[in-house]
């Protein structure tokens, strides 16, 4: 605002531009701080993809295959982690059950160390079953960030 002061003083700008301009800024200056990265948010992504490797990992050992497996089954067919159970002898319910306990195991393994709340660790355990019975049931690759 001093820089606008002077410039008016200066006879460089009409006080009806000095008012715009100071409007403006008064408007934009709260916004910059809706723009700062939340660290927290980041850590709680990255959290979220150390989860979800993990998730899909312990489909794998449900099923009895590797990750690297399950991967290549579900590229090469189109079908879904139900589907991979299936062929492989075992029911969707048991390897919704295996990912359910160990995404609820991360959550708390979260929730111990600081990386989210009790009430965010709450949240995230409600969605947790539904988000994985989808996922299991769902032919093709999963639909998110990044894919």
């Amino acid at each position: 605002e001093a820089k606008l002061n002077q410039a008016l003083a200066e006879g460089k700008i009409t006080p009806e531009q000095h008012d715009r301009a100071v409007a403006k800024a008064e408007e934009a200056i709260p916004n910059l701080f809706e723009r700062v990265p939340d660290p927290d948010r980041q850590a709680r992504r990255q959290h979220a993809g150390e989860v979800a490797r993990g998730v899909f990992a312990s489909a794998a050992q449900a099923i009895g295959i590797t990750p690297e497996q399950l991967r290549d089954e579900l590229k090469a067919n189109g079908g879904s982690i139900a589907d991979v159970a299936a062929a492989h002898g075992k029911s969707a319910d048991a390897v919704i059950a295996a990912m359910v306990a160990d995404a609820n195991a991360h959550i708390d393994a979260a929730v111990a160390n600081g990386t989210l709340t009790a009430e965010q660790g709450a949240k995230a355990k409600e969605k947790a079953a539904g988000a994985i019975t989808r996922l299991v049931n769902s032919e093709g690759r999963p639909h998110g960030h990044g894919r």
